[in-house]
């Protein structure tokens, strides 16, 4: 890895890492609370980052930061792509007939 000034481009390593992150979270049955202490963790991780950058320790900094980015592509899908439990989604795999009411908002 090296030191930081070595990382010239390090934009497509970020987009792979939170790419990552966002497959693993689409296939982590998680609810709600999992979710807070991925969350928790992700800021745990991102200030254990920002003490190795003030004590000047590359390696720690890119690891933690690259780390905290793969948890950030987690809780990107959790939080935007998961299913509700009033998700229509949830329906869809059953085997008995299902009516759905509603009304379709424009």
């Amino acid at each position: 890895m090296g030191d930081l000034r070595h990382f010239k481009k390090p934009i497509f390593g970020v987009v792979v890492i939170f790419m990552a992150g966002i497959l693993v979270g689409r296939y982590l049955p998680f609810s709600l609370y999992p979710s807070l202490i991925f969350y928790f963790i992700l800021i745990g991780t991102l200030g254990f980052a920002i003490l190795g950058y003030l004590k000047s320790k590359d390696k720690m900094v890119i690891f933690f930061i690259f780390t905290g980015i793969f948890l950030a592509g987690i809780l990107h899908f959790l939080i935007c792509y998961f299913p509700s439990r009033k998700d229509i989604v949830k329906y869809a795999p059953s085997r008995k007939p299902v009516v759905i009411v509603g009304r379709i908002i424009n």
